[in-house]
């Protein structure tokens, strides 16, 4: 299973991020967003289902500590940003990112 986060946050908040009308508003740390990603992740591990992401959540170093709390635990990044992400990842404390984010 793969969570998409551009489209998972477009249509959750209702806010089309190439409307430079509305775009403000598309929060990826929006409390909705966060609960429909934990939940996906939770249902995935309950049922042994692999969950990953893909979009630029995934690929920006700036949420990777939280989505590891979370408990994502497979990326789909851009090459670019990959180098960057995995040190976050090596760097980050699986149970100290848990107590702090979930």
């Amino acid at each position: 299973l793969s969570i998409g986060t551009n489209d998972l946050i477009q249509y959750t908040l209702a806010v089309d991020r190439t409307d430079d009308t509305v775009d403000y508003l598309f929060d990826p740390l929006s409390p909705a967003v966060l609960t429909l990603i934990k939940r996906t992740i939770d249902t995935g591990k309950k049922y042994n289902i692999p969950v990953s992401m893909c979009g630029e959540m995934a690929g920006n170093p700036r949420y990777t500590r939280l989505l590891l709390g979370l408990g994502l635990r497979a990326f789909s990044t851009p090459p670019r940003a990959s180098l960057e992400i995995k040190k976050v990842i090596v760097d980050t404390s699986l149970e100290e990112a848990a107590r702090r984010f979930s």
